[in-house]
């Protein structure tokens, strides 16, 4: 380290109040070492035989997990789980909850795309249950919209969506994320995880349950929004859910998991209604982290699969069976191609969209994908 550079702040540092919560901070880094290294022998030892994890496409075993491990560092070249240090490592009872980011070149086949050189970068939030100080089960939520945009697998529809928003296009066609602000404790009083809980249940309760924006007091109005949906403030949240509110009226989100210490907290959610344009029913599952401070939601780092970038803030649909829009640990091909499907529409009703902005005597494009929130806003631009 170079003379007079601080060592960044991490949970490790004094931040856990008890030596079980600082011992499980200590196990989660350990399975992400093992994981970085392709160590199997490594991986055993931080995971139970009985372990389970779980996504939308079903639960795996530790031997799954570890084939998982290995098919990735295939896929992947200097593959790493880095633990996101501005969020820190949170624990809580027998829970513990972080969010790593990933980091890797694609040289090597994934979901039946041949290598292309390119260099990927995503994110992936768990939450995991710790007994006889070994890990039992993991729930995780994995971005992999971002590395199907860098390897060319699915088109990008970020930067379109942005152009409607009237914001900054971010480069790459992928949403710009953050790291955050440096990990800490509360900047103010100090806050505990009853509190911390009861903050984000107010949350779910008032605007991502109704919809509507008046009922966003929770949030502060200097909110940071560090996974780049959309641009930081109060007004900007309340916009986001209200678009996603449009799309699926009838959707609701039940929070299933938190993990809260001190300020910070972790929510995994289970969102599902019905896709308007299409009548389909559809789910998807988020894992978010949030910073608190005197009672408000300071800032936001949300873990989305591609489902809610399809069915939450737009109407997409395609012809055929019902899909499941989320790509969770594995990604059959069948699956990247009904998400490139998705995707492939998606981008054509955002384009369709931006051209309606440029010339308002254009007729509405008559397209199943159109987004309500979106139709109302060229209305109300014309």
């Amino acid at each position: 380290m170079a003379m007079g550079t601080a060592a960044m702040a991490t949970s490790l540092g004094g931040f856990h109040a008890t030596a079980t919560a600082q011992r499980a901070d200590d196990l989660a880094r350990a399975l992400f070492d093992a994981v970085n290294s392709d160590d199997h022998a490594r991986i055993d030892a931080v995971l139970a035989r009985s372990f389970l994890s779980y996504d939308i496409h079903g639960t795996h075993s530790r031997t799954g997990f570890k084939r998982y491990v290995s098919d990735l560092h295939q896929s992947f070249s200097e593959l790493r789980f880095e633990v996101h240090e501005n969020i820190g490592v949170l624990a809580e009872g027998d829970r513990v909850a972080l969010r790593t980011i990933i980091t890797g070149t694609h040289t090597g086949d994934y979901a039946g795309v041949a290598p292309t050189g390119s260099p990927i970068q995503t994110s992936a939030s768990h939450i995991f249950r710790v007994r006889d100080d070994q890990v039992v089960e993991h729930w995780p939520v994995v971005d992999t919209y971002r590395i199907l945009v860098a390897i060319g697998a699915i088109p990008s529809a970020a930067n379109a969506f942005q152009q409607i928003l009237g914001v900054e296009e971010s480069p790459g066609g992928l949403f710009p994320e953050r790291r955050g602000t440096e990990f800490g404790g509360p900047e103010g009083r100090p806050i505990t995880c009853e509190e911390s809980r009861a903050v984000v249940r107010r949350l779910y309760d008032g605007v991502i349950s109704t919809g509507r924006e008046d009922d966003v007091d929770v949030v502060a109005e200097g909110y940071i929004q560090n996974s780049g949906w959309t641009p930081d403030g109060r007004a900007a949240f309340a916009s986001a859910i209200a678009i996603s509110r449009g799309a699926m009226p009838d959707g609701r989100a039940i929070q299933t998991n938190m993990v809260a210490e001190n300020n910070r907290l972790a929510s995994r959610s289970v969102w599902d209604g019905t896709i308007t344009a299409s009548g389909r029913p559809a789910d998807f599952t988020t894992l978010d982290f949030f910073r608190i401070e005197d009672g408000l939601i300071a800032e936001h780092c949300a873990a989305r699969p591609p489902c809610a970038l399809t069915s939450a803030v737009t109407s997409a649909s395609v012809s055929g069976p019902r899909q499941r829009y989320s790509i969770g640990w594995d990604m059959p091909h069948s699956c990247l191609q009904r998400q490139r499907a998705v995707m492939s529409r998606l981008v054509e009703a955002l384009d369709a969209s931006r051209d309606l902005l440029k010339d308002p005597q254009r007729p509405p494009p008559r397209l199943n994908v159109m987004p309500m929130a979106l139709t109302k806003t060229l209305q109300s631009r014309r």
